[in-house]
């Protein structure tokens, strides 16, 4: 299965972006894009109120977990209390997050490291509330319907306790434009395990994938979706999340 969407162009009458910032109230998310920060050494471009940035990565978490530290990868680096707070911008997965940092009273350490306080607010640029993963590579995730007489299936890319995504050819574009619903969708997430839902396209946009070639990415919400399909799903995400973050795992 191809990777989700890599790079997008506005190719036909619909598409949209997904980079709308949307704050990220779940505490219990913000320590997994945190400590997923932590343990991928992900690139974070720290910034002062001048715009001007350093790189750096986020290098321990606090027990309490009401502090972090970062690391400054320049060998120039500015001390944490030169500015009052320092604006942060990293990628998770497929997502840009943004958050601030207040320093703490200690100072920059011999290996350029610095403790701050807790994010107060992160924000996550796309359009989906949800916390969005990739389906796994090898195992069946898919979607069948019916459109226009036409019976359809097409792969999952990603999904989250909000909504799906759908992997489908470029001729297609005519039939998924957004605000299209999609009725009576069979989903299977897994070898076992499926549901009956309807969908609703809330956008769509062609991407490059390096196996595949140009594709088309539906991001689609559910609709109707019972409390123990709900249920179901929880457990399906939080399996997957403990998979691709490592939780569980040695490290």
């Amino acid at each position: 299965m191809a990777s989700a969407p890599q790079t997008a162009s506005a190719a036909f009458p619909g598409e949209v972006d997904d980079v709308e910032p949307f704050r990220v109230h779940d505490q219990t998310e913000t320590l997994r894009l945190i400590e997923d920060l932590r343990v991928t050494r992900a690139l974070i471009s720290v910034h002062d109120r001048g715009n001007r940035s350093w790189p750096a990565h986020l290098c321990e978490i606090a027990p309490t977990h009401d502090r972090v530290r970062l690391q400054y990868r320049s060998a120039s680096a500015p001390a944490p209390q030169s500015a009052p707070v320092w604006t942060c911008r990293a990628a998770v997965g497929l997502a840009s997050i943004r958050f601030d940092l207040a320093p703490c009273d200690t100072p920059l350490s011999a290996d350029r490291s610095w403790w701050a306080h807790w994010p107060v607010a992160m924000y996550r640029f796309q359009r989906r509330q949800h916390l969005r993963l990739e389906a796994p590579v090898g195992r069946p995730y898919a979607a069948a319907f019916t459109l226009m007489g036409q019976a359809i299936e097409l792969p999952v890319c990603d999904l989250s306790i909000g909504g799906i995504g759908l992997r489908a050819s470029p001729q297609m574009a005519s039939m998924f434009c957004s605000g299209r619903k999609l009725s009576q969708v069979r989903l299977q997430l897994g070898a076992d395990h499926w549901f009956v839902v309807d969908l609703e396209i809330r956008l769509a946009r062609r991407f490059q994938s390096k196996l595949l070639g140009a594709q088309l990415h539906l991001g689609c919400r559910f609709m109707s979706l019972s409390a123990s399909d709900t249920a179901l799903l929880e457990q399906i995400i939080q399996r997957l999340t403990d998979e691709q973050s490592g939780w569980g795992r040695s490290r």
